[in-house]
C-alpha cells in the first residue's frame, strides 16, 4: 500500500509538471504570434495568414479585402498626456476594432499606431459599407484616456482582390497608398484604392 501511495503521488506530481510545461509552451507559442499589448496577430503571423489566403484565393477565385487603419490624434495624445496615455488609447481602439469586425476576419497590429485587417469573402462594395459603419461607431464611442474624454478617429485605406490585384504584396501596397490618401483628406476618412488608368 505504501508503494502504491508513492506511485500515485509521483504520478500526480508528473501530471502537474506536464500540465505546467504545456501551459508554458502554449504561452510561448501565443507570444510568438500575437502583439503583446493588443492581443492581435503580430506582423509576422498576419503576413503568414495573408500568404495562405493568397494561395487559396488564386486557386478558388475567392474575394477578399485588406484594410490599413491608422490612428488619428495619436501623436497629440502622446505629446499632451504622455506615452502611457498613448498606450491606453492604442489598447482602447484595438478593443473597439475587435468588436466591429467578424470573428472570421484577421486583425493585426502592423506597428506603432497602425492596424491591419483582412476580410475574407468580401468585395470592395461590402468593404465600403464596413468602413463607413466602423467610422460611425468610433465617432459615437467616448473613450476615457488619462482622465480625458476622447472620440477615437482613424484613417482607413482599402484594397480588394481580385478587383485591384490577385497578388497579396500588391494588395498591401494599394491599401497602404489608399490609407495615406485618406489621411490627407482629413481625420475620420476612408479611401479605396483607385488604379491608375493607362494613357488613351
Amino acid at each position: 500500500h505504501e508503494l502504491e501511495k508513492r506511485v500515485a503521488e509521483r504520478t500526480a506530481e508528473l501530471g502537474e509538471a506536464l500540465e505546467k510545461a504545456n501551459s508554458a509552451n502554449a504561452a510561448v507559442a501565443y507570444l510568438a504570434d500575437h502583439d503583446t499589448m493588443t492581443g492581435m496577430y503580430n506582423r509576422r503571423r498576419f503576413q503568414e495568414e495573408l500568404d495562405r489566403w493568397e494561395k487559396y484565393a488564386q486557386r478558388y477565385d475567392r474575394p477578399g479585402v485588406l484594410m490599413f487603419i491608422d490612428l488619428d490624434k495619436f501623436k497629440g495624445i502622446n505629446d499632451n498626456y504622455g506615452h502611457l496615455a498613448g498606450d491606453e488609447y492604442l489598447l482602447a481602439v484595438s478593443d473597439l476594432l475587435k468588436k466591429n469586425f467578424r470573428s472570421t476576419d484577421y486583425l493585426g497590429r502592423w506597428g506603432g499606431d497602425e492596424f491591419i485587417v483582412f476580410l475574407p469573402e468580401t468585395n470592395a462594395e461590402g468593404a465600403l459599407v464596413i468602413a463607413s459603419k466602423l467610422l460611425k461607431n468610433l465617432a459615437e464611442t467616448t473613450l476615457s484616456i488619462a482622465g480625458h474624454s476622447i472620440h477615437a478617429s482613424v484613417s482607413i485605406g482599402i484594397a480588394a482582390m481580385p478587383e485591384h490585384t490577385k497578388k497579396i504584396h500588391e494588395l498591401m501596397d494599394f491599401a497602404d497608398a489608399a490609407m495615406y490618401k485618406a489621411k490627407g483628406a482629413g481625420r475620420g476618412c476612408y479611401c479605396i484604392y483607385e488604379p491608375l488608368l493607362p494613357p488613351a
